[in-house]
């Protein structure tokens, strides 16, 4: 189960950057 969330901790974070790198760009 920890790695569930550790990889779902992962996804929300890389939507971050993503959506951040959208908003700058």
């Amino acid at each position: 189960m920890k790695n569930v969330k550790s990889a779902q901790c992962l996804v929300i974070l890389l939507l971050l950057v993503i959506a951040s790198a959208k908003a700058t760009a």
